[in-house]
């Protein structure tokens, strides 16, 4: 490794980036990819929520699209590889960034984060001036937009409805001079138009409740000692003794103590279900991602990796038809009707009695 620098930098709360750029030379020594593993490990154990590292590391032996190196288990570039699945690192780039005549084109310019979803848009653009290495463009996402759970939504209350009138109003609409110069479509329109009219008008709304934000793996328990540590350190700040500070540090110890055997617990749980129940593994893990991918790529039959939307939507449609089978209209899909089956009054065994 030839050239690093890394910075911290302050998002919301207690949410830190930590951006490092790297320039390693494709004639690096031993010593030089010894320190490029144990940056890489370095910035794996540094405590920030969200990691972006950027650089040229002229690897030209990986494939990125199948994380694996053309070259020995003890080549630099292996061992690098090796290190990036270790430290879970998402390199986002997958098309060559480098062009020289009469040279094969490589993916040099690499960007790896900590989330997958953090990277969007990117785009190669040609390089500065001379350089044979292209311009990368992308935007960094710290955070999905989420939509709020606690804003004024209204939902009807169908239970209350007049449903009387509603049934009255429908029996004087006319549709007869419609069905005569409209399609059925815009006379459906019509009536679908009147009867959310006559919904709205007839059946009140209720506004919805704040949902709860208390955490899934937070125990009936340690919510308890949680509150518990909350009253002491109040009864605290009206009375500042040193008996009321010692209670207030002896729950506040108990709460943590509680808060993570809780979580322990509820993670040893989903752990023990994820091969009967995986959907709840996975949807533990998205819950603590700060961010979540906008488009999956998706490959061609070419090989050519795109995230279009119509041409993933096209991919999509021709690999799934191509499985789907057909039924062959030769051979009869269900059995013949069988008629004038006889039935005839007998002793029919129910519970070692006859009926």
């Amino acid at each position: 490794m030839d050239d690093q620098l890394c910075c911290i930098i302050n998002l919301l709360g207690n949410d830190r980036l930590l951006l490092c750029t790297i320039y390693r030379s494709p004639n690096s020594t031993a010593t030089g990819n010894l320190k490029l593993l144990n940056l890489l490990d370095q910035i794996y154990l540094n405590n920030s929520s969200h990691k972006l590292i950027v650089g040229d590391f002229n690897f030209k032996q990986i494939d990125w699209t199948s994380y694996t190196s053309n070259s020995g288990v003890q080549h630099p570039s292996s061992l690098f590889i090796s290190k990036v699945k270790d430290c879970y690192l998402y390199q986002h780039v997958n098309q060559p960034t480098r062009f020289r005549e009469g040279q094969q084109s490589n993916i040099l310019d690499l960007i790896f984060t900590n989330e997958e979803g953090m990277i969007d848009n990117l785009t190669l653009n040609p390089g500065l001036g001379l350089s044979d290495h292209l311009l990368l463009s992308f935007n960094l996402l710290t955070y999905t937009e989420t939509h709020n759970k606690t804003c004024d939504v209204r939902r009807y209350n169908f239970l209350k409805g007049n449903y009387n009138r509603i049934n009255d109003n429908l029996h004087k609409l006319d549709l007869t001079p419609l069905e005569a110069s409209s399609t059925i479509e815009e006379t459906w329109n019509t009536f679908e138009d009147y009867l959310k009219k006559q919904i709205a008008d007839n059946v009140p709304t209720y506004k919805l409740g704040n949902q709860s934000r208390r955490k899934p793996y937070i125990s009936r328990e340690a919510q308890d000692k949680i509150r518990k540590k909350s009253r002491l350190w109040t009864k605290y700040l009206h009375c500042k003794t040193t008996t009321n500070f010692d209670n207030y540090k002896k729950a506040r110890n108990e709460a943590t103590k509680a808060l993570r055997l809780s979580k322990y617990s509820y993670e040893q749980d989903i752990a023990s279900k994820i091969k009967t129940n995986p959907k709840l593994f996975w949807k533990y893990v998205r819950s603590k991602t700060k961010t979540a991918p906008t488009m999956f790529s998706v490959k061609s039959t070419d090989g050519i990796i795109t995230q279009d939307p119509l041409e993933v939507a096209n991919i999509m449609k021709n690999y799934f038809a191509s499985v789907f089978t057909k039924d062959d209209p030769s051979k009869p899909t269900s059995p013949s009707t069988i008629k004038n089956i006889p039935v005839s009054l007998g002793k029919c065994p129910n519970n070692g009695t006859n009926s």
